[in-house]
């Protein structure tokens, strides 16, 4: 009894494939993603230049440090996306996340707390309002 199967598909050059995964990989974001990243982690690598410390890979410490300082004057979308940035970097070069540390993630949700502003909502505009200002 033959437990083995073949399928039936075709065989492949390795290195075809390696070059249309390298061009899938490429797509996955989009240049103007890609641009912000870079701007985004050479900000964070002229910090850490400034200040002797390790940018790349970087430590929690380092990163929850630029995240407060960057709270004394951004929004928080930009920290958000610095945040971003700074992730995408690391997990590229297969280093450990420090953005993803619990030290870094309470800091962020502090930030947020302080930084968010909470819009109170309008009432809406009903019918008999409308026929009044119609009228």
């Amino acid at each position: 009894m033959n437990l083995v199967r073949k399928n039936n598909l075709p065989s492949c050059n390795i290195s075809d494939l390696i070059s249309e995964a390298s061009k899938y990989f490429q797509d996955a974001k989009s240049e103007n993603t890609k641009k912000a990243y870079q701007t985004d982690f050479v900000y964070f690598q002229n910090w850490c230049e400034n200040n002797r410390l390790n940018s790349f890979p970087a430590n929690p410490e380092t990163v929850a440090l630029y995240i407060t300082y960057l709270a004394r004057a951004k929004k928080f979308s930009t920290i958000k996306r610095a945040l971003s940035s700074i992730s995408v970097c690391h997990n590229l070069e297969n280093y450990k996340n420090p953005v993803k540390t619990e030290k870094v993630k309470n800091i962020f949700d502090g930030i947020k707390r302080n930084k968010t502003i909470f819009t109170k909502g309008k009432l809406p505009l009903l019918l008999e309002h409308i026929k009044l200002i119609v009228n």
